[in-house]
């Protein structure tokens, strides 16, 4: 199956806990900017981690290519899930993975309405 998600989503992080650990020392985010006093916000988390990942992930950390761990909404197209009433799932139509986890960061804002909906929560 070709690649499906090949960007690195930091809103999900699983492994082993002394090797994330080890990552974070590497990132070197006592360095990052403090939050924007202006605006609050902080430093761009996603640009820490995709750099870390393109530098060191060899051997040491992979993306879930396929989105079975958890799935990004960010830029998810209207018919690009569907819904398992009777199991309370979501699955993926490009993949047809259950994922999960999901994550509604960017404009995925709308489909985790839309799922909360579904769950009837």
């Amino acid at each position: 199956m070709p690649i499906q998600y090949r960007f690195l989503n930091s809103g999900f992080i699983c492994g082993v806990t002394e090797a994330i650990l080890q990552m974070l020392r590497e990132m070197d985010l006592g360095n990052a900017p403090d939050d924007d006093p202006k605006t609050g916000y902080g430093p761009n988390d996603q640009e820490w981690y995709s750099r870390w990942f393109l530098q060191n992930h060899e051997g040491r950390a992979t993306l879930d290519y396929r989105g079975v761990l958890c799935q990004s909404l960010h830029d998810a197209g209207d018919k690009e899930f569907t819904f398992r009433p009777e199991q309370k799932r979501i699955v993926s139509m490009l993949t047809h993975n259950e994922p999960c986890c999901v994550h509604g960061n960017g404009s995925g804002k709308a489909w985790l309405e839309r799922i909360i909906r579904w769950l009837d929560l």
